[in-house]
């Protein structure tokens, strides 16, 4: 499971709406709530663009969804 708020911060210091988040994964804005959830997962190339379009570095980007703590 992901760590929504640390997620979210990021979205908000990156000045990325949810919903530009979904245009860029792809999805919808229902499958992107799923997601952050935890009702479903993200795959791997999802987390590759996440991590690009938000400029995270690899130690924030495992904190944020790689990390065992939230699971």
């Amino acid at each position: 499971m992901i760590n929504t708020m640390e997620l979210e911060i990021e979205l908000k210091r990156a000045n990325f709406s949810k919903k530009k988040l979904a245009i860029e994964l792809g999805v919808s804005e229902m499958t992107l709530y799923n997601k952050l959830t935890g009702q479903t997962e993200f795959k791997i190339s999802e987390v590759r663009t996440i991590a690009e379009k938000l400029n995270l570095t690899d130690a924030k980007k495992n904190e944020i969804f790689f990390n065992s703590q939230y699971d």
